[in-house]
C-alpha cells in the first residue's frame, strides 16, 4: 500500500477530514474544529501563530494525518527558537494501520524540519501547540516503540491530575506576601517574560487582559512572584519565580485558584502537565494522578 500513498501539505481545508480521523484514532482526546483551527491555524495580529510543518496521507480517501511546527512569532524571553521543532500528533486510520503510513508521514515531517531537535510534545513552559504532554502511556503505549525505531529517545514523564473541591480552604499568608488587585500590565508583562520565559508567559498575559478572574498574581514585599492561571475547570500554569520560593506562595497560589474556583460553583479541577518532580508537591494537595505520558526528543 505505501507506493499508493498520496501525502499532501495539511492545510486548513483538510481541518474537518483530519479532526474527524483525530477522534477516530486518538479516542482517549478527542478534538473539535474549533480548537483545532486555534491551535494550528490561529493568528496573532494577522500573523499565523505557527510555521506548520504537517502532512496528511490519502487513498482515496484520508487515512492518516502528522502536526508538526516551529514557531513563526517569537515566545517571550525566548524568540523563534530556530533550532527547535515540535511533534503535536500522529494518526493512521485504523483500517489500515500496519501498513507504514505512519511512518511515511513522519520521515516526511522530519525531512522537511530538517536537521534540528524535535520535541515530542514540547518542553515545560513552553509548547506552542501541545494537545498532550507526550505519548499517553495509558492509551497509546505501543507509540512509544514507533517513535523510537525513528529516532526519537525518551525525555521524561509528564502526569495529567486531578482533584474534587468541596470546601473552602483557609489562606495563610506572611506579612509580607499579597495577593495583586490592580496590574500594572506592562510591568507584569515584563516579569513574566523574565521569570518564565516562553508559553507560560503568553497564556499569562493574555489572561491578564481578557479576563484577569481567572488569574491570581502572588506578590512579596509589592513585588510580583508568581502566578497562577485557571480556565473554568482546568487549572494552569502556576509558577513561582526562583528568588521566592521560599515563601510556600505555589500552595498558596493553587489553594487561592482552587477557592476561586470553588465559588464559581465548579467540583473538580483538572490539568494536564506535571514533571516528575512535582508530583509530590501536588499530592500534598490533594490531588491524584490521571494519566502517564512519555515524553520525547529527537536530535540530529
Amino acid at each position: 500500500m505505501p507506493d499508493q500513498i498520496e501525502i499532501y501539505p495539511l492545510t486548513q481545508k483538510d481541518a474537518q477530514e483530519v479532526v474527524a480521523l483525530w477522534n477516530k484514532t486518538l479516542t482517549a482526546h478527542p478534538m473539535t474544529i474549533d480548537r483545532f483551527n486555534s491551535l494550528f491555524f490561529g493568528e496573532i495580529n494577522a500573523e499565523p501563530k505557527l510555521k506548520l510543518t504537517a502532512f496528511i496521507a490519502k487513498h482515496h480517501e484520508l487515512v492518516g494525518f502528522v502536526i508538526g511546527y516551529q514557531r513563526n512569532l517569537p515566545a517571550p524571553g525566548l524568540g523563534l527558537e530556530p533550532e527547535l521543532g515540535y511533534l503535536t500528533a500522529i494518526g493512521v486510520d485504523p483500517k489500515v494501520q500496519r501498513n507504514a503510513i505512519g511512518s511515511l508521514l513522519l520521515e516526511k515531517l522530519l525531512n522537511e524540519l530538517g536537521n534540528i531537535e524535535i520535541l515530542l510534545c514540547g518542553r515545560t513552559g513552553s509548547a506552542p501547540a501541545a494537545v498532550f504532554p507526550g505519548v499517553d502511556l495509558e492509551n497509546y503505549l505501543g507509540a512509544v516503540e514507533f517513535f523510537e525505531q525513528h529516532g526519537f529517545a525518551k525525555l521524561a514523564t509528564a502526569n495529567s491530575m486531578s482533584r474534587e473541591i468541596t470546601d473552602i480552604v483557609k489562606l495563610d499568608l506572611p506579612a509580607e506576601v499579597t495577593f495583586a488587585t490592580n496590574l500594572d500590565l506592562p510591568k507584569f508583562e515584563n516579569f513574566i517574560a523574565t521569570a518564565f520565559p516562553g508559553d507560560w508567559a503568553e497564556v499569562a498575559v493574555k489572561k491578564a487582559a481578557t479576563n484577569p478572574a481567572e488569574l491570581g498574581v502572588v506578590m512579596v514585599n509589592n513585588q510580583y512572584a508568581g502566578f497562577a492561571v485557571w480556565n473554568q475547570g482546568w487549572f494552569g500554569p502556576v509558577g513561582v519565580a526562583a528568588e521566592f520560593r521560599k515563601y510556600g506562595l505555589g500552595k498558596l497560589l493553587v489553594k487561592n485558584a482552587m477557592n476561586q474556583m470553588s465559588s464559581a460553583g465548579i467540583k473538580k479541577i483538572w490539568f494536564n502537565w506535571a514533571d516528575e518532580w512535582v508530583v509530590p508537591f501536588y499530592k500534598s494537595l490533594g490531588f491524584e494522578i490521571n494519566r502517564s505520558y512519555q515524553r520525547m526528543q529527537r536530535k540530529n
